[in-house]
């Protein structure tokens, strides 16, 4: 599947605020949402190309393989931290249900063995340890998914650069 966006210049591509060498500079997050939204829109899974037009004139061979590999490798570390940020949260959500358990555990037992109105205490935290954790689990780690998925999708794809004139026919 082949994903087509024309370009101005190659400045489109990077964030207006950074005026560093192609190589370092920041991924504009209009262009990383442009592709998001194709990719939505067409609902593609398969392996992808990612045509960027240019106009002839303003083309340049040495800076188009510099801005291809460093949309690769960008997109292959988002891919890499959401990769992390998804265990990350399965660890951290599991942890807290756990907490909860164990709140609402000793609460038990301190109940039945020492004082009854430990109970109130310890059953607010035991929840609120166990809902959030869940909440993480439920709403955080399908997101993280979903850009996880995106970033490793764009990250196998072709890059390739092209003169506006062809598409312009």
């Amino acid at each position: 599947m082949e994903i087509i966006l024309a370009l101005d210049s190659y400045d489109d591509i990077f964030d207006d605020f950074d005026m560093q060498d192609y190589i370092e500079r920041a991924i504009s997050a209009d262009f990383v949402n442009i592709l998001n939204n194709r990719i939505k829109k067409i609902n593609i899974k398969e392996k992808i190309s990612i045509v960027l037009t240019v106009p002839k004139e303003k083309r340049e061979k040495n800076t188009e393989e510099i801005i291809a590999k460093r949309l690769n490798t960008h997109f292959a570390n988002m891919a890499m931290y959401w990769k992390d940020k998804e265990k990350e949260i399965d660890s951290f959500a599991s942890r807290l249900v756990l907490l909860g358990a164990i709140f609402f555990i000793v609460g038990q037992i301190l109940i039945r063995h020492f004082v009854p109105f430990f109970d109130e205490y310890l059953i607010i935290p035991a929840w609120m340890f166990s809902f959030y954790g869940l909440d993480k689990f439920i709403n955080e780690k399908p997101k993280a998914g979903v850009k996880k998925q995106f970033y490793e999708l764009i990250s196998h794809a072709k890059m390739d650069f092209q003169s506006q004139d062809i598409y312009s026919k």
